[in-house]
């Protein structure tokens, strides 16, 4: 809005002090320091913003209005003064100006007096009145009452007469919390034959509480943004008022302000399209994720059936858990790697009691692993953790090695870690790919991910649309993450994903089932390791103990592979071993591998008001 255009707002700031400084002896110092106020914060720490602001303006029958306005500054530092600026057009006046704080009056003092608390000055300029007054103020908030006197402040139509008032000028550097302004027209007046518009931000809102009360409220008043009202009124109320226009009035009022709210309305139905239309790109991204995942992961000829008893593929527990995870390792992948190689005779388990504690002692249950002859040929990825525990925490000295030393070295040797850990990763990786499980790319998601990446950015950068270039900017990266996690399974792939699937349910259920169909106990041994790449292997057992309960028996395991396994008895041994190894497994590997009138919302209209706001300096 042009200044020419602006009336009757306000503008208003205030002064600094220089800092106070206190010299004492440092012993008075220290005696008074908690009694005497925080020194002054640097003129860069100031800031304050308006809590508040309550205003009531009354017009009379002369066609004038009283203004008084209640304004909560919120001080943040020392403030020694405030001002406002009053905007005047054509021939309206500003009189009888006051200013006072919880009752008590300011004296006036000639123009151009500052820095005396209690004081103000009024000063009349070319389009403005300038108020300005003194106090003391640190850190709290203050409340102030300005009122003044509008002359003039009516314009008399021949059909109806106008009030047309910037109550909050737009120049303001800083924000309102909130903000209610109470407009009082002269009695006489039927609640039909009032009109009343708000302008400003579009959440605000302007109600008629009666035929002569209009309120204009609002929650939020960014800075450098103002709060205007219009009223159109029988002209019977005003009639001493001498400021007439000698035209209608009423038609150009609702043509302009039906303009304005059709505005308003595009406004609000583009940010609610705004904000809900990111959202939805959100969930259909959503959706085209959950159907490629779907189409990706199953095939036609895939397994169907609820449970599967036997393995699904002849590959190591290793390679099964990276590919039932969709590519990627786990500690539980070490834990039944070390299981299995246990069970094929490459190393044995024991336990042992450690005592730890240097006052009070307490006994600590570990396992040591041994190395063994074993019957087979090993694995890349299982000789790579067969040298790294024997050879590379071995040379730590003792014979055998225990989880707690593991973990030990890793602490101490993070990167020979690390390198083994990814190079571990790497070999299961190789393995599983010559098995010919997992397809190509998906690449028709990758290439949206990256197109809603960059019409977010365009949204954004060409300030059209901003939330939801924001959320389509979101939706763009999580689609792009969740299309680089998503594997694409081979037809084979499929059939081996759902065989694991019904496999690990028959895991979770097989003692329910019929006795008949459940594996021997020498079966179970083998199974044992897969549970726990799968991460099930604590159900196993508790249904093992019921299905089998000679497994509670120590004598009944000697010379067995669960023997070898560090297993005296299945009944919570094998929780108690799985237990400790995933929890030494997990400390050393997983941190190395990181219009009408009638009331109603604001329009975005103005230009009969005022303008100017609040500056601080």
């Amino acid at each position: 809005m042009q200044k020419e255009k602006q009336y009757n707002s306000r503008l208003i700031g205030w002064r600094g002090g220089f800092p106070f400084k206190v010299l004492l002896c440092l012993g008075l110092l220290l005696f008074f320091l908690a009694q005497l106020p925080a020194p002054a914060c640097a003129d860069g720490d100031r800031s304050y913003y308006f809590p508040r602001v309550l205003i009531e303006a009354e017009v009379h029958p002369d066609g004038s209005m009283t203004v008084v306005e209640e304004r909560t500054f919120s001080f943040k530092g020392r403030y020694r003064g405030a001002w406002q600026y009053i905007y005047l057009k054509d021939n309206a006046s500003i009189k009888d100006v006051q200013v006072s704080e919880q009752g008590e009056a300011y004296r006036q003092e000639a123009p151009g007096t500052q820095d005396i608390p209690g004081i103000f000055y009024v000063e009349e300029r070319p389009d403005r009145i300038y108020i300005d007054w003194s106090f003391e103020a640190f850190n709290e908030e203050r409340t102030f009452t300005i009122s003044y006197t509008v002359e003039n402040a009516v314009l008399v139509h021949q059909d109806v007469a106008e009030l047309n008032y910037q109550f909050i000028g737009g120049e303001s550097e800083v924000r309102t919390d909130r903000a209610r302004v109470v407009l009082t027209l002269p009695e006489g007046a039927a609640a039909e034959g009032l009109r009343a518009w708000g302008h400003g931000p579009l959440h605000g809102e302007v109600s008629i509480e009666g035929p002569n009360r209009v309120v204009w409220d609002i929650e939020g008043l960014p800075p450098r943004t103002f709060l205007e009202g219009r009223v159109a009124f029988p002209k019977q109320l005003v009639p001493q008022c001498t400021n007439l226009s000698g035209k209608e009035g009423l038609p150009g009022i609702l043509a302009q302000e039906e303009e304005w709210a059709d505005r308003a309305n595009r406004q609000r139905l583009l940010d609610r399209v705004n904000v809900w239309a990111g959202f939805g790109i959100l969930a259909a991204a959503i959706v085209f994720y959950l159907l490629l995942r779907r189409k990706a992961l199953n095939h036609p000829q895939a397994f169907r059936g609820d449970y599967y008893r036997e393995l699904p593929g002849d590959y190591s527990p290793a390679e099964a858990g990276y590919f039932f995870r969709m590519g990627r390792t786990a500690p539980e992948d070490i834990t039944a790697t070390m299981l299995d190689l246990a069970r094929r005779g490459h190393l044995r388990l024991e336990e042992y009691q450690e005592e730890k504690g240097l006052v009070f002692k307490r006994s600590h249950t570990d396992y040591r692993a041994y190395p063994e002859e074993g019957r087979d040929q090993l694995a890349p990825h299982e000789s790579a953790l067969y040298n790294f525990i024997f050879k590379e925490v071995a040379r730590q000295g003792g014979e055998g090695v225990a989880f707690s030393e593991i973990e030990g070295y890793a602490k101490r040797s993070r990167v020979s870690t690390a390198i083994f850990y990814k190079r571990w990763g790497d070999e299961i990786k190789a393995l599983v790919e010559k098995l010919g499980l997992f397809g190509p790319t998906i690449w028709s998601g990758i290439i949206i991910s990256l197109a809603l990446i960059v019409v977010g950015f365009i949204l954004i950068m060409k300030e059209f649309m901003a939330i939801t270039g924001f959320v389509i900017i979101f939706t763009g990266f999580l689609l792009l993450i969740l299309m680089a996690m998503l594997k694409n399974l081979t037809p084979t792939g499929a059939d081996h994903y759902a065989k694991w699937k019904a496999f690990k349910r028959f895991l979770l259920h097989f003692s329910e089932l019929d006795r008949s169909t459940i594996p021997a106990l020498e079966i179970w041994e083998h199974y044992l390791v897969y549970a726990v790449a799968l991460g099930v292997a604590k159900q196993v057992m508790k249904q093992l103990e019921v299905v089998y309960p000679q497994l509670k028996d120590k004598s009944y395991l000697a010379g067995t592979a669960w023997h070898r396994m560090g297993l005296l008895s299945a009944a919570g041994g094998f929780n108690d071993l799985t237990s400790v190894m995933q929890q030494s497994f997990r400390s050393a590997f997983s941190s190395t591998s990181s219009g009408s009138g009638k009331g109603g919302g604001f329009s975005g209209g103005g230009g009969g008001g005022g303008g100017g706001g609040v500056g601080a300096r």
